[in-house]
C-alpha cells in the first residue's frame, strides 16, 4: 500500500520532553478483559509522570505495564525512548 506522509515542524524549547515508542506498550493485552492497553491510557500515564525524572518515569511505566499485563504473554517488543531538551 502507498502511504502519504506529512512533514511537521515543531518549535523546540528548553525543557520540552519527547517520547518515541513502538506499538508494543500500547498493544499489550491485559487488564480485567484482556484488551490492549491503549493509546489513551498510555498518554494519561505520560501526563501524570512528566514532571518526574526519567528513572522514576521508567520505573512507573515498567510497573504499570507489568501490572496490566498480569498473566498474559508479552505479545510484542516494548521500546520507549524519552529525552528532554
Amino acid at each position: 500500500p502507498f502511504y502519504q506522509f506529512t512533514e511537521h515542524t515543531i518549535e523546540v524549547k528548553t525543557g520540552m520532553q519527547f517520547y518515541l515508542t513502538t506499538d508494543g506498550y500500547i498493544d499489550q493485552n491485559g487488564g480485567k478483559k484482556g484488551f490492549c492497553f491503549g493509546k489513551k491510557n498510555f498518554q494519561k500515564i505520560l501526563l501524570e509522570i512528566q514532571s518526574s525524572d526519567f528513572m522514576t518515569q521508567k520505573n512507573i511505566l515498567t510497573k504499570k505495564l507489568e501490572e496490566y499485563q498480569g498473566d498474559n504473554e508479552r505479545n510484542d517488543d516494548v521500546t520507549l525512548v524519552g529525552f528532554k531538551i
